[in-house]
């Protein structure tokens, strides 16, 4: 599902529940990102979403980057569960 979405990109393919990614509204947009903006970006989004109680992410570094990541431990989730995370954290983008 991330991996489709023109404005998400994986850190990698995930060989488990655990997945590293990151909202790039610059890869369907005409801006361009600084590193330093994604970076404060993947922070914003992630507190707004932790903070509103609908899905909880963790920041992770990778090779000196910020990324999101999600570990999904529940057995009933649903792709309509990961579809309203990833809409999630559009809207805490204000897309």
């Amino acid at each position: 599902l991330v991996a489709a979405a023109p404005d998400f990109e994986c850190a990698h393919a995930p060989e488990a529940n655990i997945l590293c990614f990151r909202y790039r509204p610059d890869l369907v947009g005409e801006t361009r990102l600084a590193p330093v903006e994604l970076d404060a970006l993947q922070a914003r989004i992630r507190a707004a979403v932790v903070a509103s109680g609908s899905h909880y992410l963790v920041e992770a570094r990778l090779s000196g980057a910020g990324w999101l990541r999600v570990a999904l431990m529940n057995p009933a989730t649903e792709i309509e569960d990961l579809e309203r995370l990833l809409a999630a954290l559009r809207a805490a983008a204000g897309v």
